[in-house]
Formats: C-alpha cells, sequence, structure tokens
C-alpha cells in the first residue's frame, strides 16, 4: 500500500512540476509580449501583430493605404491627409515652392529616429538655408509597400489637388520585387512570397511574428546562398517592366509639376564586395527575394537604374545619381535598402545638392531656365 500511494506522489509531484513549468513558460511569455508590446508602443504608437502595419489603413475617401491621420509618437506622426509630415495648407501660399516626394518605405523612413531626420524633410531644410528668400513646403506622400502604380493613384488623388511644383521620385525595391514574384511563378519555383509564410498566431501576438519572421528570414538566407532553384531570367527582362511603368508615371507627373526629378535606387548590396558581404548586406533582399543570388541583385539594381536614367533622357526629367554615392555600411543602412540617420542625412545632401545643380536654384524659384531635362 505505501509503494502505491509514494508512485502517486511522485505522480503528483511530476505533474506539479510540469504544471509549474508551463505557467512559468505561459508568463515569461506574456512577459516578453507586453515588452515587445510597450517597445513598439514607444516607438510607433499602438501595435498589434506586425507593429508598424496598424499605423495604416485604406482611406474610404480615395482608397488609398495611408497613414491613420493624426498620429503622434515619439519617432513619427501623420497629418490629417495621412501622410508623413506637417500639415500642408490644401491651397498652396501664394511664393511658396512646393515640392512633392514619391516613393516607398526607403522614403517614408521609418527606421530613422524622429520626422526630422526623414530625408525628404531634410532636403526642405537645406532648401530653405539655400535659398533664405524664398518659402519652401513640402509632401511626403511615400508609403511603405508602395509601388510605382501606387504612386500613380496618389499622384492623382492626393498630391496633384495640392499643386506641387517639383515631384521627386525614389523607388526600385518594391516594383522589382513585384516582378520578380511574377517571373518566378512563370518559371513554377514554389515560394512564399513576403510574409506568407509565417502563421496565424503572428496575425495577433507581436513576439510569434518577430520570431517567426527571424526564423524565416534566416531559412530564406540558407535558401539563398544554397544550391536551391534561382530565377533563370536576365536582369534587363526584369527591368523592362520597371522601364514602362516608371515612364508612364514620369508622364503623369510631368502632368502635374513644372518639373520632375529621378532619383537613382540606393542599396548596400554592391559589386565590389566579397561573397560574404554580398550575403550581410542583401538580408532584406534575400528576404524578399531569396530565388535570387546576391550577385544577381548587384546585377539586378544596376538594370533597374539604367532604365531610370533612359527614362530619364526620353521623358525630359532631370536625374540624380545616388546608386552608389551612400557608404554601403550599417552606419549609413538600417538593412539592405533602408537608411539610418546617417544615410538619410547623406541622401538628403545628395538631393539637395542635385537639385541645385540639376534643377538649379532658379528653377527651383519657379523659373524653367535653370531646368536640366536631358537625363544626365
Amino acid at each position: 500500500m505505501s509503494n502505491r500511494f509514494e508512485a502517486m506522489s511522485k505522480t503528483r509531484q511530476t505533474a506539479l512540476l510540469v504544471a509549474s513549468v508551463m505557467v512559468f513558460v505561459v508568463v515569461m511569455a506574456l512577459l516578453a509580449e507586453g515588452g515587445m508590446r510597450i517597445r513598439q508602443a514607444i516607438r510607433y504608437g499602438p501595435a498589434i501583430g506586425g507593429g508598424l502595419e496598424t499605423l495604416f489603413h485604406i482611406d474610404p475617401a480615395t482608397g488609398l493605404r495611408l497613414m491613420v491621420p493624426g498620429l503622434r509618437t515619439s519617432r513619427l506622426s501623420s497629418n490629417s491627409l495621412g501622410l508623413r509630415g506637417p500639415e500642408i495648407p490644401l491651397a498652396k501660399p501664394e511664393g511658396t515652392f512646393r515640392v512633392a516626394f514619391l516613393g516607398a518605405s526607403t522614403t517614408f523612413c521609418a527606421e530613422v529616429s524622429s520626422d526630422a531626420m526623414v530625408w525628404p524633410s531634410l532636403v526642405i531644410d537645406k532648401l530653405r538655408a539655400a535659398s533664405p528668400g524664398q518659402k519652401f513646403d513640402f509632401i511626403n506622400a511615400a508609403l511603405p509597400g508602395y509601388t510605382l502604380g501606387s504612386m500613380q493613384k496618389i499622384l492623382e488623388k492626393l498630391v496633384a489637388p495640392l499643386k506641387p511644383d517639383l515631384i521627386v521620385i525614389y523607388e526600385g525595391h518594391n516594383d522589382l520585387t513585384e516582378i520578380m514574384a511574377a517571373a518566378v511563378w512563370r518559371q513554377g519555383i514554389v515560394f512564399d512570397t513576403g510574409d506568407s509564410g509565417l502563421s496565424w498566431l503572428s496575425r495577433y501576438s507581436l513576439l510569434a511574428y518577430l520570431v517567426e519572421k527571424n526564423i524565416l528570414s534566416l531559412r530564406r538566407q540558407r535558401m539563398a546562398a544554397g544550391d536551391s532553384e534561382k530565377l533563370r531570367v536576365p536582369s534587363e527582362t526584369l527591368a523592362a517592366p520597371y522601364e514602362e511603368r516608371l515612364a508612364s508615371l514620369v508622364r503623369d507627373a510631368r502632368a502635374v509639376a513644372k518639373q520632375v526629378v529621378l532619383v537613382t535606387f540606393a542599396t548596400r548590396v554592391r559589386a565590389e564586395q566579397t561573397p560574404e558581404e554580398k550575403q550581410q548586406a542583401g538580408v532584406t533582399d534575400l528576404y524578399y527575394m531569396p530565388f535570387r543570388a546576391p550577385d544577381d541583385l548587384v546585377r539586378d539594381y544596376a538594370a533597374v537604374n539604367e532604365a531610370m536614367r533612359r527614362v530619364a533622357r526620353r521623358e525630359g526629367a532631370a536625374l540624380i545619381e545616388a546608386a552608389t554615392a551612400i557608404p554601403a555600411d550599417k552606419q549609413h543602412f538600417a538593412d539592405s535598402v533602408h537608411f539610418s540617420d546617417a544615410g538619410s542625412q547623406m541622401m538628403a545632401d545628395i538631393v539637395a545638392s542635385g537639385l541645385a545643380t540639376q534643377v538649379g536654384i532658379d528653377g527651383i524659384r519657379g523659373r524653367d531656365g535653370g531646368a536640366r531635362r536631358d537625363g544626365k
């Protein structure tokens, strides 16, 4: 009888130990989840699941994906139009030169420390300093995930009514990813694009989202570095749809503003890097495009920038070269394509200087005589 009681006691002790461990794990997970959400709330505002994504919504009036209007956090804010940055008078004040920036996450700049460090905002600061007698304001019409097609929509529905004098366009990553995804399916490669490989739990748990995304990122990096099937399409072929889309956007932009400026796309992956450096520098690209080798990505971005140069020459837009002007290091890039504060500052220097030389100070003041439209 005593042996049976001893066995029952050990069973209860084991069950109690297992239950205690489970409770401990659950408590630690809840604490970690709470910590993650507090960190995201400090950085971006209230967060669920994907964090930053909760700052955006589909605007019922325009059908555009915009920021929730009137947001204020320690790092970013939105105006009443649902765009990042200060309020913009709907009627342009007399004597004001208005600049509109069209782009995606690399112009939205969620990675920098504040609204003041977003490179379009820094560009306007530099223009004001260079021309103290001229009034400037700006529209940052860039949103994460936007493609050239999205930019055409926001140009038509939000930017055109604000009557900008100059439009700056900067984008290369999202359209290239979208074009590659279509080519992948045509080639028959089975691949979960974007975040589609994440579980249902990641939609509700920020901790699960971050853990799963890191695991997925590592798996895709190994896929890119390994012998898995790669996309067999020349870079020039991938750049052809991009060129058509960009040319269409530039034509629409030139119908809105007197001057349009293209900025070549800067990435941290460079031709002169070692294979190991390319693999490390291309971490963001390889998350979305693991079916492409790092050397292919170098050629792909070069083809995209060449397409941009051709569009500038053909469509009469000015061109600013930024593709390799920013050092390819962790100090200037937060990942493969997004800028840190230092990178954003350098990008602003490049664009502001380019506006002075490619467009000309006279052009900035509203005269056409200083503008160069040959894309050279």
